[in-house]
């Protein structure tokens, strides 16, 4: 990935870590995604009184792009106010990995700024891939 929009996604991913609601555990999230054309779309983590209807912010950006049009991911940013680099959880890379391929970039970026630089791949090494049941469907 270019080192400008390796640069735009991981500062788009922090900006809109400032805008998390998570008033219950103040785990703020905040992550963007690139699309195939350039575009980037983030989205941050929405918590809620009833726990399992909150979302994460890595749901929020995937769904904020595929509003616009986009169904073809090249990199996703995550940034968190934790110390440690904190990837997503497993239904975030599954979401993710439906929109991409395994070797799209993902960066993880922890409070002070450091990056991590990994792959789907490496994230997620065994996504679940429809198409992969339907090609074997009758064997």
């Amino acid at each position: 990935m270019p080192e400008k929009s390796k640069n735009n996604l991981i500062d788009a991913a922090v900006k809109v870590r400032e805008n998390a609601y998570c008033p219950f555990s103040q785990f703020h999230v905040g992550a963007a995604v690139l699309t195939d054309t350039g575009e980037i779309y983030g989205g941050c983590n929405v918590e809620n009184q009833s726990f399992p209807c909150g979302w994460c912010a890595e749901v929020s950006a995937i769904a904020a792009a595929v509003s616009h049009g986009h169904r073809n991911f090249v990199g996703l940013a995550v940034s968190t106010n934790a110390k440690d680099f904190v990837a997503p959880c497993g239904r975030c890379r599954q979401a993710f990995a439906e929109f991409t391929q395994p070797e799209a970039t993902v960066y993880l970026v922890n409070c002070d700024g450091h990056v991590k630089e990994t792959t789907m791949r490496d994230i997620l090494p065994l996504s679940f891939d429809l198409n992969e049941c339907q090609r074997s469907k009758g064997k």
